[in-house]
C-alpha cells in the first residue's frame, strides 16, 4: 500500500524508461579536479554576489548619510527658529519700533558740522 502510483500516457512511456547507471570510478585526482572546479564556482558566486551587493549597499549608505545629514541640519534649523520665535516672544517690545525716521537724518554736511545753521537768530552776535 506504500507504493507510489505512477500514471503515464502512452506517448510518454518512453521517456519513463528505467536505466541503470554504471558505477565509475574515479582516481583521487580526479576528485580533487571535481571538488576544486565546484568550489572555484562557488568563490566566483561569492565574488559575484558580492559586487552585486556592493553596488547595491554603498549607493544606498551614501544616500542614507546624505538623508540624515539634511535630517540634522533640519533638527538645528527648527531649534534656532524656535529660539528665535520664544526669545521674540519674550523681548518686550520697543516703545521706538512705530516711530518715523527722522527727516533731519540725511542733512548736508555742512549743517551737520555747524548746528548753529539751523537757526538763523543764534548765529548772530549778541548786541
Amino acid at each position: 500500500m506504500d507504493e507510489h502510483i505512477y500514471l503515464c500516457l502512452p506517448e510518454h512511456a518512453r521517456s519513463f524508461t528505467q536505466t541503470k547507471l554504471a558505477p565509475e570510478i574515479y582516481t583521487k585526482n580526479e576528485i580533487n579536479e571535481m571538488l576544486y572546479g565546484i568550489c572555484g564556482a562557488q568563490e566566483k558566486n561569492e565574488d559575484d554576489f558580492q559586487m552585486k551587493l556592493d553596488g547595491v549597499y554603498y549607493p544606498l549608505n551614501d544616500i542614507i548619510s546624505w538623508f540624515t545629514t539634511c535630517m540634522e541640519e533640519m533638527r538645528q534649523d527648527i531649534a534656532n527658529m524656535q529660539a528665535h520665535r520664544a526669545a521674540k516672544a519674550t523681548t518686550p517690545e520697543s516703545i521706538d519700533r512705530n516711530i518715523p525716521t527722522s527727516v533731519d537724518r540725511d542733512l548736508p554736511k555742512s549743517i551737520d558740522d555747524d548746528p548753529s545753521q539751523l537757526n538763523p537768530m543764534k548765529s548772530q552776535p549778541d548786541s
